[in-house]
């Protein structure tokens, strides 16, 4: 539908619109898409109709009408023109009456007649035609309180310069002062301030004309006036035009570089005879953009797609800075907030900002930029509290303003500081520990990186009450990297310190160790991961706790180690693990052996008599007849030189019972400490 009364902006969703004014997409006309048709406006709405149908083959001249009230985005249709259909008539409006005529019936058929619709009644009665030419292209003004018509074209070689007054009070046509400037088709022509207007156009290439005229009916005089060239626009084919307040806005398409891509708004004002260029519209229409004004607004019509029958309606505001649709809200500590946004405005003199502790309600204006500043830092709030925004443009010299930008939010950060701490490791498990100084929050968000803290994936968030964490199914031999913050509702704490943590060699090792002499101790592994550094191996007097490492094997294949300087009948223990780089696997079993004893009494020892040694049940008899045992001290230890428990041993009267029967088969020794020296017997469990 190509209506011609008014042109408007808006930058709305995925619209671009570079310039002043704010555009809306309104609810698509109903009736059939359309070229060349006429449109009105009658107190608060628009009346649209005839034109040339594009949805048949062959085309059709229409002489439908409709009605859109802007106030409920609304279309309802009216009577039917009571003529042949047309395209490019005349329509001009006095009081609560439109006057419509002439225009291209098709076929080499062109009118001169005139129609008035009473739009209370919604009836059509026809009026005296124009005395002259039938013709198609012409112009219409209503001029204090009377209608002017004529020039246009016969649509075939002829083109007109008569023009006319019509009185309605009379039905009654008078012929005025011919236009004295070239005549043309696909012209411009608007009324302001009780003067028409007429200009642009073309006739045959290279007939385009640029110029503008001015009709004053006070002298009846036609003066030529300043034409948008002196801004650097010129005539573009399909041109349409609105006056809105005192000015004429014109749409010039092709803006962005193709025809029907872009449309160029050029402001005329005629009391300064004067030109500027208004805002640019990225939409396309097939053909040409159809306009009408309401209440200081303008709206639009186009045909988006060369192939789609749809005819999108628009609504612009000139009076109005575009709406901003780019802010964004990010959290910067317990007490700040940074918004940031585009500069989608370009005549605003101030951005003023509006907050809220409440979605959609209770914004109070907190602080405002000047023009072109498109970020705030918001201050001095509170921690953990989730604060709404929303911004407008403000051009207070014109009294222009945007509409708020979209609502965006942000939380505070909680007070709350977080001490993270890598524990245990294995080859597939880290453990986390922390520690806090604000226990009311409702969990823990973790994070964790595995390219050296460059980027942080969450993996896991756990409850208040929980304080530590275990990491599992990593990959062995591999540095991760771990953070943590505090969360409750939507507010976070700020970042816990970064820790770090590498899991063990992939290495399983087997440790073993043998009584070598009075001050060493041979130990022998195995490992299945030979793609190592090497081994480290600790030692302690205590097999639960009290490692320290004695010695480091920087040889992969290495099997054995000699622990020397060693105090003799003493049990030690031992541990050892594969290392590589900085990494390590986990700790092979825990091993103890024995030095072996001094001071050890062989003739004492032979009189000592083990029977039923050795022997599958575990009990053991230990003879002692003839020796005073009173003051003997007796160790009985595992193969391993280990101490076992002394309940093990029971003195009788011919000397000890040994009890195995719940240990394992193996060696074991029995130590007597007497006032004569040692003596040790072995002893053997099947």
């Amino acid at each position: 539908m190509k209506v011609i009364k008014a042109l408007v902006f808006l930058c709305f969703v995925s619209m671009n619109c570079y310039g002043q004014g704010s555009l809306k997409k309104m609810k698509d006309f109903p009736g059939v898409s359309r070229d060349y048709e006429i449109s009105f406006t009658i107190g608060s709405q628009a009346y649209t109709g005839t034109g040339i149908s594009n949805e048949t083959f062959p085309t059709i001249r229409l002489k439908d009408f409709w009605r859109y009230s802007p106030v409920t985005d609304t279309w309802s249709q009216v009577a039917d023109l009571p003529a042949d259909g047309r395209g490019s008539a005349i329509a001009f409006v006095i009081d609560t009456k439109a006057y419509v005529g002439m225009g291209d019936g098709g076929n080499g058929v062109y009118f001169n007649d005139l129609w008035e619709y009473n739009s209370v009644t919604n009836v059509w009665s026809q009026k005296n035609s124009l005395p002259s030419n039938a013709r198609s292209q012409a112009i219409g003004w209503a001029l204090n309180g009377k209608g002017y018509a004529g020039l246009g074209s016969d649509g075939i070689s002829f083109y007109y310069k008569d023009f006319w007054q019509y009185d309605p009070s009379l039905d009654q046509w008078t012929r005025k002062k011919d236009f004295p400037g070239e005549t043309r088709y696909s012209r411009i022509n608007f009324a302001i301030n009780g003067k028409g207007y007429f200009g642009f156009g073309e006739r045959v290439i290279p007939n385009i004309y640029n110029d503008l005229w001015e009709y004053d009916p006070l002298n009846d005089s036609w003066t030529e006036k300043a034409n948008m060239t002196s801004i650097g626009l010129y005539y573009r084919n399909h041109m349409a035009g609105v006056v809105l307040g005192n000015k004429a806005y014109l749409i010039l398409p092709g803006a962005l570089g193709f025809s029907g891509n872009g449309f160029q708004i050029a402001i005329y004002d005629p009391v300064n005879d004067a030109w500027e260029k208004g805002s640019i519209i990225d939409k396309y229409d097939s053909e040409a953009p159809g306009v009408f004004a309401i209440n200081g607004k303008m709206f639009f019509s186009l045909n988006e797609t060369s192939n789609s029958d749809i005819v999108s309606i628009y609504e612009f505001n000139p009076n109005a800075l575009p709406s901003t649709v780019t802010l964004t809200a990010i959290t910067i500590s317990t007490s700040r907030i940074d918004l940031s946004w585009n500069d989608e405005a370009t005549d605003e003199e101030k951005y003023e900002i509006y907050r809220s502790t409440t979605s959609n309600s209770g914004f109070v204006k907190v602080a405002e930029v000047a023009a072109n500043i498109t970020t705030y830092q918001d201050q001095g709030l509170n921690p953990d509290i989730t604060y709404y925004y929303k911004i407008k443009a403000v051009n207070i010299t014109k009294s222009f303003e945007s509409d708020f930008s979209n609502e965006v939010n942000a939380t505070t950060t909680l007070i709350a500081t977080i001490n993270l701490q890598p524990a245990n490791t294995s080859t597939s498990e880290i453990q986390l520990t922390w520690t806090t100084n604000n226990n009311i929050v409702d969990g823990y968000s973790l994070e964790r990186s595995d390219n050296g803290g460059l980027n942080y994936q969450a993996i896991d968030s756990v409850a208040a009450n929980i304080f530590v964490y275990l990491d599992t199914n990593l990959e062995a031999d591999k540095i991760y990297y771990y953070r943590m913050r505090a969360f409750q509702g939507k507010g976070f704490s700020q970042y816990s310190n970064e820790a770090s943590a590498t899991t063990s060699l992939n290495a399983n090792i087997s440790l073993q160790a043998f009584s070598q002499s009075l001050s060493a101790v041979r130990l022998a592994w195995s490992s299945d991961n030979a793609i190592i550094d090497g081994y480290k191996i600790e030692r302690s007097e205590d097999e639960a706790q009290g490692y320290t490492e004695i010695t480091e094997i920087p040889v992969a294949s290495a099997a054995g180690h000699i622990d020397q300087n060693l105090e003799s009948g003493k049990t030690y223990f031992y541990r050892i693990r594969a290392f590589k780089g900085t990494s390590f696997s986990e700790y092979s079993n825990r091993i103890g052996a024995n030095t072996l004893v001094t001071g050890i009494n062989n003739s004492l020892t032979q009189q000592i008599k083990v029977l039923n040694n050795p022997n599958t049940t575990g009990i053991f008899q230990i003879k002692t007849e003839g020796l005073n045992i009173q003051n003997w001290q007796v160790k009985l230890r595992d193969g391993q030189m280990k101490a076992l428990p002394k309940n093990l041993v029971l003195k009788n009267n011919a000397g000890y019972q040994i009890d195995l029967r719940q240990k394992a088969s193996g060696v074991y020794f029995i130590i007597f400490d007497t006032p004569k020296g040692k003596a040790i017997r072995k002893l053997w469990k099947h």
